[in-house]
This record gives C-alpha cells, sequence and structure tokens, in this order.
C-alpha cells in the first residue's frame, strides 16, 4: 500500500506541475499593450441608456440571489451527504428494496444523488426560469423546460453510471492501483466528450439547419481560411425556441469542428455584420488552441482529481465520518461526489481568471482580423442589451463566476485597439 499511495502522490504532483507549466506557457496572462495615453475606463454610462442600466440591474439584482442560492445549496447538499454519514444510509435504505446488494448500491447511488441535488434546487430553477419570461429572455414552454430538465437529468444518469461502474470495476480488480488506470481513463473519456459533444449532445437539446448559401456563409468560411482553421460546415441553431439572447460558436475539433450561429442572431437587420465579429472571435479560440488547451488541461484535471481522490480515500478518518470502511464501497460515493465539488470550489477562481484572459485574447484577435472595433463596440453593446448582461460586475462575481472580461470592458477593449491602430476609437453608444 505504502508503494502504491507514494506513487499516486508523485504522479499527481508531476500532473499539477504539468497542468501549471503548461498554463503558464498557453495561457495569455500579459493583457494587450497599453495605448499612448493609458488604457481606456469601462464605463456603462457612455454607452448604456439610463434605461437599459436600469432594466440590466433590476434583471440582475432578482437573478443574483437566486444564482447564489443555487451554488450555495448545490454544495452543501453534497457535503452533507459526503461528509456525515447521512448520504451512505441513504444508499444502503434505497438499495434494500432491491437486495441492498454490492450491483443495487452501486446503481441507484447516481440516480438518487442526482435526484436529490435537482429536488433541492427545483424551486430556485422554476423562479428562473418565471424570471427570464418576465423579462423576455425565455421563450420555453414548461413542456421544453421540463424536457429539457429530464433530458440534462438522464444524461448525467446514463454517464455517471457508465464512469462509476468502470471506476469501481477497477477498484474491484486493483484495490491499490485502480488510480492508475482511472486517471488515464478520465483523460481519455474527456478527450472523446469533447470530440462528441457537437456531435452527440449538442442535438439532444437543439435542431440544427445548414446555413444558406450567401455572401455570410461565404464571409465565415473565408474568416475560417484566414486563420487556417479547418471548418466541415455552418450551421443554424434553433435557440429561438428557448431564448431571445443571441450568441454564436465554434464546437468540436478536428473533424467535428464547426460554426454555429443562433438563429436569433440572424433577425437583426446587422446579422452580417455582428456573425462575423461573434465567429471571429471564436475563430481566434480555435486559431490560438484554446480547445486543445482547454482539452489537455481538462484531461490532466480529470487525472488529477484520480489520484487525488485516491490519496483522500486513504484516510481512514475521513471514511469514518462518512459512514463506510473503503473506498470500495458503493456508499462511499456520495463521499467521492463532496471531495469533487469541495475540489471545484477551490479551482474555480483559477477557471474563471484563466477564462477570462483567454477570452480577451480571442476579442483582440477579432479586431485584428476585421479591423472594425466601431462595429465590435456596437456588437458587445447589442449582446449586452438583448441578454440583460449585468454591466457593474462585483468582485465577488468577477472571482467565482466571471468567465469573460465584462461588457464594458470589452468595449474599452475595443476603443484601446482602435487608438494602437492610430484609428477614431467607436465613440459613446448610448442612444
Amino acid at each position: 500500500m505504502a508503494w502504491s499511495v507514494g506513487l499516486a502522490a508523485v504522479v499527481l504532483v508531476a500532473l499539477v506541475a504539468f497542468a501549471a507549466i503548461h498554463s503558464a506557457r498557453t495561457v495569455p496572462w500579459h493583457a494587450a499593450p497599453v495605448p499612448e495615453g493609458g488604457r481606456t475606463r469601462p464605463d456603462p454610462l457612455i454607452d448604456f441608456s439610463d434605461e437599459e442600466r436600469a432594466v440590466s440591474r433590476r434583471y440582475v439584482t432578482t437573478m443574483k440571489p437566486l444564482a447564489y442560492a443555487s451554488g450555495v445549496i448545490g454544495l452543501i447538499v453534497p457535503l452533507v451527504l459526503g461528509f456525515t454519514p447521512l448520504g451512505a444510509w441513504l444508499i444502503r435504505a434505497v438499495a434494500a428494496p432491491f437486495g441492498g446488494s454490492y450491483l443495487a448500491q452501486l446503481v441507484v447511488a447516481v440516480p438518487l444523488l442526482a435526484l436529490l441535488l435537482d429536488l433541492v434546487t427545483l424551486p430556485i430553477g422554476v423562479r428562473r426560469e418565471i424570471v427570464r419570461r418576465r423579462y423576455g429572455l425565455s421563450r420555453r414552454t414548461w413542456g421544453l423546460w421540463l424536457s429539457d430538465a429530464a433530458k440534462g437529468w438522464l444524461l448525467s444518469i446514463i454517464l455517471g453510471e457508465l464512469a462509476l461502474l468502470v471506476l469501481f470495476a477497477l477498484i474491484w480488480v486493483l484495490p491499490q492501483w485502480w488510480w492508475l488506470p482511472a486517471a488515464a481513463g478520465a483523460a481519455i473519456l474527456l478527450t472523446g466528450m469533447a470530440f462528441l459533444q457537437p456531435l452527440v449532445f449538442e442535438p439532444l437539446f437543439m435542431r440544427f439547419t445548414p446555413l444558406a448559401e450567401g455572401p455570410l456563409r461565404d464571409r465565415l468560411f473565408e474568416l475560417a481560411a484566414l486563420d487556417s482553421v479547418p471548418v466541415r460546415t455552418v450551421l443554424v441553431a434553433d435557440a429561438s425556441r428557448r431564448t431571445s439572447g443571441v450568441n454564436a460558436y465554434v464546437s468540436g475539433f478536428g473533424a467535428s469542428r464547426r460554426i454555429v450561429l443562433f438563429d436569433t442572431l440572424l433577425d437583426d437587420p446587422q446579422a452580417q455584420t455582428q456573425a462575423e465579429l461573434v465567429v471571429a472571435h471564436e475563430l481566434g479560440h480555435a486559431y490560438h488552441r484554446d480547445v486543445h488547451r482547454a482539452v489537455w488541461l481538462g484531461a490532466a484535471g480529470a487525472a488529477i482529481a484520480a489520484c487525488a481522490l485516491f490519496l483522500a480515500l486513504q484516510l481512514p478518518w475521513l471514511l469514518g465520518i462518512a459512514g463506510v470502511v473503503s473506498a470500495g464501497d458503493p456508499a462511499a460515493i456520495p463521499l467521492m461526489l463532496a471531495l469533487a465539488a469541495l475540489g471545484g470550489v477551490v479551482l474555480m477562481p483559477f477557471e474563471t481568471a484563466t477564462s477570462r484572459r483567454v477570452e480577451a485574447r480571442a476579442d483582440e484577435h477579432a479586431l485584428e482580423r476585421t479591423g472594425d472595433p466601431a462595429n465590435f463596440a456596437a456588437m458587445q453593446r447589442q449582446l449586452a442589451v438583448r441578454n440583460l448582461t449585468d454591466l457593474y460586475p462585483s468582485r465577488f462575481d468577477v472571482l467565482f463566476f466571471g468567465t469573460h472580461p465584462s461588457i464594458p470592458e470589452r468595449i474599452a477593449h475595443a476603443r484601446d485597439w482602435a487608438r494602437r491602430h492610430d484609428l477614431a476609437p467607436p465613440a459613446g453608444l448610448a442612444s
């Protein structure tokens, strides 16, 4: 046992070092050059009218407590179930009518825990949907809302069951070495999921049709060719069934890469210009291999999680407070979930900081490719108005939820880019 624990610790340190070095080399930690005279200060007052700022503030003020509550409950429930005997007792109790066997406990654990988490957050989810409807952001019927929730729940059950069956099979066969194939398997699985995401999972929630031939489609392929990014197709997602928000993205990699436009983006008179700018931003991620970086880091993170989980489950006191005797007990699954939830919270500030830097570089790329800071700023403003984006995010929100620079920061970035290139910066956009 000592040999396996020692090797797991060494591998864990090596993987953490790899992730740190990879992040240091691939994440653009240095911001764009400062233009002469200093950076432009983000200022919503000059780009958004009093009414637009008031509506955004009302919406954010209503939604933020709901988001906080959902996050806190989503953390507390796993911690309570995992760091007390309650989770183990529930799994054994629910498995008892089915014989209470090892396999019965393993099979009931995933749907039980997923159902508990969904039920405790269900009232918050309903309230959030009501608010989104009130502000015109959601167009879903309650039937579609329930369908999306059911699909998400079933998908998590299927993937969770498959992962746990493999994990516990490894624990059964290799009680002291399961972490090694689990780490490799987790890394391979995450890479495969990234490839299959647009082919298997996205079609479960949206319908896709090819973008009609025309100037917009030709221009998007030109942008992709300019970045030497092979794109198989340009698709339109029927997002308008669910939302009035606008978006576009590039998903998949290799043979599964494609450009996807929300159909809500195409109902605007300035659709072509906006779509080009949004896609230029998304192609910036592909050009800078951000997807590959994320997959590599995600694979390393999955392997790190497997090693850390093995080491944590070697602590008798930790198993004791969870009411289990070994990692091979299916009743230890709530403890595993609690450890994963705690690790996610610890890593979240690093993940959001990394994401903000990467997104800022993609903005810089879009500006370089299009040379159009005025329309870039106008597009960002339109995104904020239609999506009711928070124009005044708090430091806490930025730290834990800020995956992108704020819209005022992105508009200021466009002005700085214009000044660095001796162009007139976009004027104030408030109507």
